[in-house]
């Protein structure tokens, strides 16, 4: 009996069951040792299991092309690894049919590495914007970010529990959001030329701006900034990180913005000092703008000193 005889008796047929008919045949040929009859069945089994896939849908119908080709054809092959490695091992539960998927899941994540994950970025980016192809390329973006769960993860910062959940959420929204809209502003070799890092850049930015939306004020965070630790501040029921962060955060008169490294105007001592509040080390901040530790510390703490009477007037009791 042909494969597709048996397809066309079974279109009305749930794919679980077309499943579940093709791994017991695929148990009958591994019986009788007819690797090619094997071979056919698994790769139908796959074709069938990754018609579900999260990821790498056709565009309007059309073949898959670049990197949603590359990425398919990856799944395609360790997926049929993995049920051909499964299937011969005759303590294999053919009906546990639940397994294929979640193992599709998985596979995805691991594919989902730093290389492919950039050229999907790069690929959204090459597209012409407000385009369909566009739209469909940073669907396929963020929905590889979410399969690839390299995400910085959710870490206490000293609110209440309930809330904490929620912040994370909501910045990660942000952060998707602004993947979509800022995706031509994403530069390939910075970040260590890793995506995710310019990613995680702005969750980092947007993990702190939601917190403090959502901060309990009965809570007092203690955070401390060696540079400028002996500047004292005027309202003690807000950690003096925070308070610090929102003046240099609305540079009212752009003269944070003004003065930056070289001719980086992104390197400038706005950016560079929010990142050092939020948590970020000399060396993310060095991959992020493809620059030297010790030219980033030196030009910090050189502006440090040149802005001091500004921070002291502002924060002085």
């Amino acid at each position: 009996m042909s494969l597709s005889y048996i397809f066309d008796d079974d279109n009305n047929q749930s794919r679980q069951q077309q499943l579940q008919q093709l791994l017991q045949q695929a148990k009958v040929q591994v019986n009788a040792q007819n690797n090619e009859k094997l071979v056919t069945i698994l790769e139908k089994v796959v074709e069938i299991v990754l018609y579900s896939r999260p990821i790498c849908r056709q565009y309007n119908g059309k073949p898959l092309f670049g990197i949603y080709l590359k990425i398919y054809s990856q799944a395609q092959s360790k997926l049929l690894e993995y049920i051909t490695e499964k299937i011969e091992d005759h303590s294999y539960l053919t009906s546990n049919i639940n397994d294929l998927y979640l193992t599709q899941t998985q596979i995805f994540k691991i594919i989902l590495d730093d290389v492919n994950l950039k050229e999907l970025a790069l690929t959204a980016q090459a597209q012409p914007p407000n385009s369909s192809l566009r739209s469909y390329a940073l669907r396929e973006l963020v929905k590889g970010i979410e399969l690839a769960q390299r995400l910085i993860k959710m870490r206490s910062s000293g609110i209440s529990s309930q809330f904490e959940k929620l912040i994370y959420e909501e910045a990660v929204m942000e952060t998707l959001a602004y993947v979509c809209t800022k995706i031509d502003l994403y530069d390939p070799n910075r970040g260590n030329q890793k995506f995710m890092n310019w990613v995680n850049f702005k969750l980092e930015k947007n993990l702190l701006k939601c917190r403090q939306e959502f901060r309990d004020p009965n809570i007092i965070q203690i955070h401390s900034w060696s540079d400028l630790e002996n500047i004292s501040y005027k309202n003690n029921s807000l950690d003096f990180s925070e308070l610090l962060y929102q003046y240099i955060q609305q540079d009212s008169q752009n003269m944070f913005t003004s003065v930056f490294i070289n001719n980086n105007p992104e390197a400038n001592f706005k950016e560079i000092a929010l990142a050092r509040l939020s948590g970020h080390t000399w060396k993310e901040i060095s991959q992020h703008y493809g620059l030297s530790i010790p030219t980033l510390s030196s030009f910090f703490k050189r502006n440090c000193e040149k802005f001091q009477h500004l921070f002291e007037k502002e924060f002085k009791n």
